[in-house]
């Protein structure tokens, strides 16, 4: 156990010998902005997705050639539609999410395209919840402040993304990920196990950092 934590630090050392001298940024760090569909398991009648939103902050720190940690900061829309009497009725909780990552990065420091993947914990607290619905292409109502998602949702993020070199230490930051949540994110009447999911593609531009 020891000799791999000081193998981890050594390498550590040598990148960050190598980096200094080839004037490789230590990290980056932007904003960032995501658009998808989101949806919760196990909930009675007829339920589907809804669009998925959010935007914030992107951190991704470099620890080799090829590995990093990071997390995002956003503010999400996310939640699910159901289709009562030929009404569509939507279901969005407003939540402070937080994905922290692991990330492998594909080619070498210096390439112009690096492709990557990442996996991780999410956590994020709800800040609000809405609840709209519409027929007939008119707006009946919307109202904010309603309680059926719980507070707190956590669980497990991943995906695979691609980074473009615009200029020296500018990068365009897009990935699709995923999101599978293990808390039971509707307080429903039949005290069902309800999960949320969704899948969404991210563009962000992202800064190096000395």
């Amino acid at each position: 156990m020891i000799a791999t934590i000081v193998f981890a630090l050594a390498g550590q050392c040598t990148h960050a010998q190598e980096r200094a001298k080839a004037k490789i940024p230590a990290g980056y760090f932007g904003p960032t902005a995501g658009l998808g569909h989101s949806w919760v398991h196990n909930l009675p009648g007829n339920t589907s997705y809804q669009t998925q939103k959010s935007l914030g902050i992107k951190y991704i720190g470099l620890l080799t050639k090829h590995w990093g940690v990071g997390a995002n900061l956003v503010v999400s829309s996310e939640g699910y539609q159901v289709n009562y009497l030929n009404t569509m009725q939507s279901f969005t909780p407003i939540y402070l999410r937080m994905p922290v990552r692991l990330y492998y990065f594909f080619g070498k420091p210096g390439n112009m395209i690096r492709p990557d993947i990442y996996v991780g914990p999410s956590v994020a607290v709800k800040l609000d919840e809405q609840i709209s619905a519409s027929a007939a292409y008119r707006d009946l109502y919307k109202v904010s402040g309603s309680d059926n998602f719980s507070l707190f949702d956590a669980g497990v993020n991943g995906g695979a993304g691609l980074n473009i070199r615009l200029a020296k230490n500018i990068w365009l930051n897009m990935d699709m990920g995923f999101y599978t949540g293990f808390t039971d994110a509707v307080e429903d009447m039949g005290k069902t196990y309800n999960p949320q999911s969704d899948v969404d593609f991210n563009l962000g531009l992202l800064f190096g950092l000395r």
